[in-house]
């Protein structure tokens, strides 16, 4: 820019000049905290919004669990395989569902310490509850631990009432 030759002119673009300020350091660093802590809350907003997302995942299967153990004991000869020689009449601990088939070749189906095939649930106890010797039915205690970051409880426990007779 040319500098004005007038006194008149030369004043009025010093005091323009006096006038034209850029932003401050204190300006800059006030901003930029500002901008920080808008940006850790949305992380941290986001970061949450995952987690109940995954939980309500698990919770969804674990229903699904829950429909298959129960539709699988279900089966006359797969409750047989899985609590045969177990004293129905104490509370239990079982390793392993095992699938319906000849008992010597059974196969397990569920096993403690396995992965669900959702991946965010593990199976981590079958424990016989109950047995009804009137209708010859069993209860069984699931235990599922929720894996990953999973907001919620950690270990779901559910009884399935009513299984086939062992």
């Amino acid at each position: 820019m040319m500098y004005p030759k007038r006194k008149s002119q030369r004043k009025l673009v010093n005091t323009r000049l006096k006038n034209n300020k850029a932003f401050g350091i204190i300006e800059v660093l006030v901003a930029t905290s500002l901008l920080s802590l808008v940006s850790l809350g949305i992380v941290t907003l986001l970061t949450e919004a995952m987690k109940t997302q995954r939980g309500l995942q698990a919770k969804d299967a674990q229903h699904e669990v829950m429909g298959e153990i129960t539709q699988h004991l279900g089966n006359n000869e797969a409750c047989l395989n899985t609590f045969v020689g177990i004293n129905p009449t104490a509370s239990v601990s079982v390793s392993a569902l095992k699938n319906a088939g000849p008992p010597a070749t059974a196969t397990a189906r569920y096993t403690v310490g396995e992965v669900h095939s959702s991946k965010l649930l593990q199976y981590k106890k079958f424990e016989l509850v109950g047995y009804d010797p009137t209708d010859l039915s069993v209860n069984l205690a699931v235990t599922l631990t929720k894996l990953g970051s999973v907001s919620g409880v950690k270990d779901i426990q559910q009884k399935i009432d009513r299984l086939a007779s062992p």
